[in-house]
């Protein structure tokens, strides 16, 4: 009996992990490219990539979405910064929930502490304004 209600509780949760870890990778291939927004694309990314990692953690495919996710993001960030900057936040806090459990948390802290820097650093770059310098 205690089988079959953990894997009726587990059951919806995989499924749903499974189905975003899917178009994670739709969004990620490099045959979106082109035929949506940058930005808009990033925020299908950052919607499903935090699902998959939120239904999924501690399986190696949660990982494997966080890490599309940021590939992508880190290759577009130049185009679309407010979005890339969205998804390392929304991302690192996903990457960041399953370490409340030291079970959960296998394999997610280096990307949520690489999601955090790289959003740092793209917020960094935003704010800072050229100076201009006299002949």
């Amino acid at each position: 009996m205690l089988v079959s209600g953990a894997s009726a509780w587990l059951a919806p949760t995989l499924a749903d992990g499974y189905t975003a870890l899917a178009w994670t990778r739709h969004w990620a291939a490099p045959a979106t490219e082109g035929h949506v927004a940058e930005a808009e694309r990033l925020r299908q990314l950052d919607r499903w990539s935090v699902r998959a990692v939120d239904g999924l953690a501690p399986l190696p495919q949660a990982r494997e979405a966080a890490q599309h996710a940021l590939n992508v993001a880190a290759a577009t960030e130049a185009r679309a910064p407010i979005a890339a900057a969205s998804l390392y936040a929304n991302l690192a806090a996903a990457l960041e929930r399953p370490t409340v459990s030291r079970w959960r948390r296998l394999g997610l802290t280096e990307l949520a502490t690489q999601a955090r820097a790289r959003e740092a650093l793209l917020r960094t770059r935003s704010t800072s304004t050229p100076v201009a310098t006299t002949p």
